[in-house]
């Protein structure tokens, strides 16, 4: 599904949401693919994804023997789409769900050059998104022309 999910009691069974998940009361989540998701009590079964890198259960999660939650916001999920190999420094974090801050380490991105770039802290990912919002990083538009050469080539 695209967009979001807002309700009192949500509970998904093996299902993408491109967007969050908001439930007022409690939400369930078994097998599915969630932007992010914000709810005062949580139930996990299964193997679980996340888009971005937060989620918010006002209470401790309540998780099920086996059950996973893994964020994909590192992950080159635009070559797996290709069918292409993986950029080496991409790849799904296993989230450590008995603790509040979730992430189990630091990360940072290693340019083209070997040049590992400020670690991936809410403070440097706010200050760069600042950055783009005040134009001081320009984000290029996306040219989505394509020519019959290229998808004869892509896909012929």
């Amino acid at each position: 599904m695209g967009g979001s999910i807002y309700g009192a009691d949500i509970e998904l069974d093996n299902c993408v949401v491109i967007g969050g998940v908001f439930a007022s009361k409690s939400l369930a989540l078994s097998d599915v693919m969630v932007g992010t998701f914000h709810t005062p009590d949580a139930d996990l079964n299964g193997t679980n994804y996340l888009l971005y890198p937060t989620a918010f259960s006002v209470e401790p999660m309540r998780v099920l023997p086996g059950a996973t939650l893994h964020c994909l916001a590192l992950a080159d999920l635009g070559a797996l789409y290709k069918g292409e190999k993986e950029l080496p420094q991409s790849g799904q974090i296993l989230m450590d769900l008995s603790a509040d801050a979730q992430l189990q380490h630091t990360y940072a991105l290693n340019r083209k050059d070997g040049v590992r770039t400020p670690d991936l802290t809410i403070e440097n990912i706010s200050k760069f998104l600042f950055a783009v919002l005040q134009g001081r990083v320009k984000v290029r538009d996306l040219d989505g022309r394509v020519t019959f050469s290229e998808l004869k080539e892509r896909f012929g």
